[in-house]
């Protein structure tokens, strides 16, 4: 619609030059000149409408502008004033190809070098504001029309930035929210398992006991990789203060936990859970702790009341810099969830040894609307906690380290308020804000506020043309007062169709606002006495704005058409039987294409959150795929290891002491992926990952056959592959009571199309169970689409004798998939690994 709009446009002011200049009778060669300038100007005006001039060197923006000059100025040598109407297209291409504040002043200018040709010819003053106010006009609708056709094109051009932003905001989520939760409980894991291999082999009971609490912990992993894919839901500061006392007793640091809080708002409570979990994951990675304190306080000041937690260690260097609350992953983390609910962080290391960590926020956060707690932004939470652990009563070591003193409460200022209230007045009006506009679009060229007052200014420089007009056919006093009230009632009702949306209202209001816009067109005939330039303008481009469809169209070209009856009755020269439709055709051309380009522009403003949204569900998806096949196989190996490791003690504490081993590794790589999923993806081996197929498998007492004959693979075909060796290998072990296990990796080839074949089957199936679909899930669903993004396609099935098939075949030379993203298919075209 952009397009046609705007060389319908050019192409109207370029015939009513045209019809001007053939009314002053010009010679051959007159002519001939006319033809060759007018397609010069012409065509230079479209490539500085079209082709977006400020992205050309400034050299070649000079020279088409200098020519662009010279072809508008020479033919009023020959031609006067009938050629003036080419002046507006000068001063819209300034406006189109000069950049900074030296275009206006160009603008103007351009516009007003119609004066001295008019001045020449002895024109009345009137007739002077109306040819330079004319031509000024013009120009802004050209450049008006012509630009906003420019930054629809860019808005268009830049959604795929648009959804790569969101899709970058949405990764930071989930790597905060993967590192607080997931990274805690895979630290408590890896804890309690460097804990078990000391015990062993001497203490196999009490190394029991921290296997078990290292099954409580990997089941409940597996729970939370679910959570962090798939939403949140709240903390309990007193029941994390509770699991943070079992995870640093079990690390022989005495601890001294006091929580005398009341019951706080979810949010707020989840906020302060999070905190005092990021600080006991930073006391198990980064000291040498041997006494740690936990102090959860409510400080009353008047009416604000300040909740204050407050976590100290020893084991750290005095000399250490103190870590920064405004960055990385942990504490920067900490300072932004504290913002959402007014709070703040301080810490610091004091000159014995202690690390401080105090965390304080209002107990009712003032300046922020309750939100429902589904409805929390992502950075007010983290999904849940890991839950409290078998504790056990240990008395030990001196008294605990005093609460420093006490700060004070933050207090939210009157001119914070002010800014707040004036914000929340931006959000109620109908202007795009200039924070939406993505860095692709040339907000030099045309601002976010600018298309609505713009278009006010052209409706009323036509309102202006059209009482000049009138002025020029001497109605009278009266005659003039009367038809300067008709136009106002004419451009007030024109400004409701142009900025309210009137295609939403009740048939009878369209048909109403419509019906007193026409008696205003049409009244004023009866005394001026003839019709005037663009006299049904806007009354054309309300009905093109009102009414939808062909209808619109038609009843368009009948407003357009009537003025020529009107005129013959009225006994008007027959120069204006064509002059008055074109004039007015335009005008409700331009008035629509304003009115309704303006709309689409603050639609276009709008609908980005949509975009963003809809790539931050895509990266959802992506996500909870990745957890489920990444981490999910590693919590399950945690989990089937563990309890391996809790049926051989204490009778085989050496056969233990190996698994425990295993544990570590798989639970050291589990943090490595938790990175690998929030922050991009990396390659995996076929080979590497049947290695670690089979030792999984014969871990849990499966006897496993493993054959694989494939030649190199291109990366992403084989990390797909292995995505689904992987996910199989999960299934077993959730699915069945398999005994027996096959994994075939083979190359069959067909002409000059060979095909990669993986096979995996295994027992302890029912063979009556109902075979599970390979389209939906998070399983074999996620499968079947990881095989697309490389062509490929899956099935599977259960045999009559219980063994269940997997089968996924791919071409080994492909091309992307239907379905294969932008960036990475799920894993499918992995990149290299992310640092």
């Amino acid at each position: 619609m952009v397009l046609p709009i705007t060389v319908v446009m050019l192409a109207g002011f370029a015939l009513t030059t045209i019809m001007n200049v053939l009314m002053t009778g010009p010679d051959a060669a007159r002519l001939a000149g006319f033809a060759v300038c007018l397609t010069l100007v012409f065509t230079l005006q479209l490539a500085h409408s079209l082709a977006g001039p400020r992205h050309w060197r400034a050299g070649t923006r000079a020279t088409t502008l200098t020519l662009q000059a010279l072809a508008t100025y020479l033919p009023f040598w020959w031609l006067g004033s009938a050629w003036g109407g080419m002046i507006g297209f000068l001063a819209g291409s300034a406006l189109l190809s000069v950049t900074g504040p030296a275009r206006w002043p160009l603008y103007v200018a351009g516009g007003a070098g119609i004066l001295p040709v008019l001045a020449s010819e002895g024109v009345p003053p009137v007739g002077l504001a109306y040819g330079t106010g004319f031509a000024l006009l013009t120009g802004l609708v050209v450049y008006g029309m012509s630009s906003l056709s420019t930054l629809v094109a860019e808005l268009y051009a830049a959604r795929g930035k648009l959804a790569r932003m969101a899709v970058t905001r949405e990764r930071l989520r989930v790597a905060r929210d993967l590192h607080d939760l997931l990274g805690y409980s895979l630290s408590a894991i890896t804890l309690k398992s460097e804990l078990t291999h000391r015990l062993l082999p001497a203490h196999p009971h009490r190394a029991r006991d921290e296997i078990t609490d290292i099954l409580t912990v990997a089941r409940q992993a597996l729970s939370d990789v679910r959570t962090v894919a798939n939403g949140y839901r709240t903390m309990s500061l007193t029941t994390e203060a509770d699991s943070a006392t079992s995870v640093l007793t079990a690390a022989d640091i005495d601890v001294t936990t006091t929580i005398t809080t009341p019951d706080l708002p979810p949010h707020i409570e989840t906020v302060l859970a999070t905190v005092l979990r990021e600080a006991v994951t930073n006391i198990l990675r980064h000291s040498k702790a041997q006494h740690a304190t936990i102090h959860a306080t409510l400080h009353t000041n008047g009416h604000n009341d300040t909740i204050r937690l407050h976590i100290a260690n020893d084991g750290v260097d005095p000399t250490d810099t103190t870590p920064t609350v405004n960055g990385g992953n942990g504490l920067g983390n900490l300072t932004t969830r504290l913002r959402t609910i007014n709070g703040h962080l301080t810490a610091g290391i004091d000159t014995d040894g202690w690390f401080h960590l105090t965390a304080q926020a209002p107990t009712t956060t003032t300046g922020h609307r309750p939100v429902p707690e589904r409805a929390l932004p992502p950075d007010a939470i983290v999904p849940r906690l890991v839950p409290r652990l078998a504790q056990r009563a240990l008395s030990r070591g001196p008294a605990p380290r005093p609460d420093p003193a006490d700060g004070a409460a933050p207090r939210v200022s009157p001119l914070w308020r002010l800014r707040s209230a004036r914000h929340r007045l931006k959000q109620m009006l109908p202007f795009p804000r200039a924070s939406m506009v993505p860095d692709d679009v040339d907000t030099d060229l045309w601002g976010p506020r600018q298309p609505i007052p713009v278009t006010l200014v052209v409706l009323a420089g036509y309102a202006a043309i059209m009482l000049i007009n009138v002025i020029d056919a001497a109605p009278g006093t009266a005659g003039l007062l009367g038809f300067a009230a008709c136009l106002a009632a004419d451009l007030g009702l024109q400004l409701v169709h142009s900025f309210r949306g009137p295609r939403t209202w009740s048939r009878r209001a369209r048909v109403l606002s419509l019906g007193a816009q026409a008696l205003a067109c049409y009244l004023p005939l009866l005394w001026v006495g003839r019709p005037w330039g663009s006299m049904v303008g806007f009354l054309a481009g309300s009905v093109l704005l009102v009414v939808p469809g062909g209808a619109g169209w038609a009843l368009y070209a009948a407003v357009v058409g009537s003025v020529v009856p009107l005129a013959m009755a009225l006994g008007a020269e027959p120069r204006y039987l064509v002059y008055l439709p074109v004039s007015s055709l335009l005008t409700g051309m331009i008035v629509y294409g304003m009115s309704s380009l303006s709309t689409l522009v603050a639609e276009l403003y709008a609908a980005r959150g949509k975009l963003a949204r809809m790539a931050v569900t895509r990266e959802r998806l992506r996500v909870a795929r990745d957890l489920h096949d990444l981490l999910g196989y590693s919590l399950s190996a945690i989990t089937l290891k563990s309890e391996l490791t809790h049926r051989l003690l204490p009778a085989h504490p050496h056969r233990a002491r190996d698994e425990i081993t295993d544990i570590l590794t798989v639970a050291r790589q589990a943090l490595s992926d938790v990175r690998t999923v929030a922050n991009g993806y990396r390659t995996m081996s076929l080979t590497t990952e049947a290695d670690s197929a089979t030792s999984v498998l014969t871990a849990a007492d499966i006897d496993v056959t493993t054959t694989i004959t494939t030649p190199d693979l291109p990366p992403h075909i084989e990390t797909v592959l292995a995505t689904v060796l992987r996910e199989a290998v999960t299934n077993i072990l959730r699915h069945s009571k398999a005994q027996h296990a096959t994994i075939h990796a083979t190359l069959h080839t067909n002409g000059h199309n060979d095909t990669i074949r993986l096979h995996i089957a295994n027992d302890g199936v029912d063979p009556t169970d109902t075979t599970p679909t390979v389209n939906g899930g998070n399983g074999l669903g996620n499968l079947t689409t990881r095989l697309r993004t490389i062509n490929g396609h899956l099935t599977a099935g259960i045999d009559t004798d219980g063994w269940f098939h997997l089968t996924a075949q791919a071409p080994t030379t492909t091309g992307l998939g239907e379905d294969y993203p932008g960036e990475h298919a799920a894993m499918g075209a992995a990149g290299p690994p992310v640092p």
